[in-house]
Formats: structure tokens, sequence, C-alpha cells
């Protein structure tokens, strides 16, 4: 549904609020999200371009603010799902990936660890967290 908005085919004569409708076209979403049944998307984060780092993020950013224009979620509910997100993928894909494709299980934990961030910091126009390029955080 974000990328149905942000890519004009639905929008405020559809009930979804101007600001929604402008937040996600700023976001530039490229194409429908593709995803995988067996690894969340930020768990290939070590072969993704930055482009797509940062695609991923916004594809994440919007699937959880689909909710608030669905009527059905607050903007902060979203943040909180995002962070909890966050916190069960760095306890649980570790040991599923090493478990199943045989990874570095503390190699995978530790980064995961290190990109993880507050998501209300993150701006999906600028594809900043904090202010900082997420590119300068993949080098890290």
């Amino acid at each position: 549904m974000a990328w149905l908005i942000g890519s004009g085919k639905y929008g405020v004569n559809d009930g979804v609020p101007q600001d929604i409708v402008d937040d996600l076209i700023a976001m530039n979403l490229t194409k429908a999200p593709e995803i995988s049944p067996h690894i969340s998307m930020h768990s290939a984060v070590a072969n993704m371009t930055l482009e797509q780092y940062c695609e991923a993020l916004r594809v994440d950013f919007a699937v959880a603010f689909a909710r608030t224009v669905a009527g059905v979620h607050y903007p902060m509910d979203n943040y909180a799902g995002l962070n909890l997100g966050s916190k069960i993928r760095i306890e649980k894909l570790p040991g599923h990936l090493a478990e199943n494709y045989c990874y570095n299980e503390t190699a995978v934990r530790l980064r995961l660890e290190a990109l993880e961030f507050d998501w209300e910091t993150f701006d999906p126009r600028t594809c900043t967290i904090a202010g900082v390029p997420v590119g300068d955080r993949l080098v890290q």
C-alpha cells in the first residue's frame, strides 16, 4: 500500500491524508518490495549497496506507516513496532542463520547490533539516521 501511494496510484482522493502522501512520495520508492520468506531484508545488509540499504529502510518505514494510513495505528505505534522488530531480529536472527545457513552467529549478531538505531531518528526523505547518512553507518 505504501508503494502504491508513493507511486501515485492512491492518494488524497482515496482518503489518504496529504501529509502521508507527501512523505511517501518523497521516499522515492522505486518498486514494490520483494520480501524473502526466509530472511528479513535487514539480514542481507552485509551484501547490500548503499542504495539498496537505504531502499530497504524506506520500505520498512513505509510498510509500518501504512498502518497509520489504514487508520489502525498512531505514528508512535509504528516507531515502537519498528524498534521492537529490531530487538527481536538481533535476538533471533543470528541463531536462525547459524543453524540453517551456517552463518557465524557472533559475527551476524555484532553486525546487527552495530546497525541498530532508534527508528524515530530515521528520515526517509534524506535517508539519514539522527542526521547522519546511512552510508556512514555501513562503513563502521
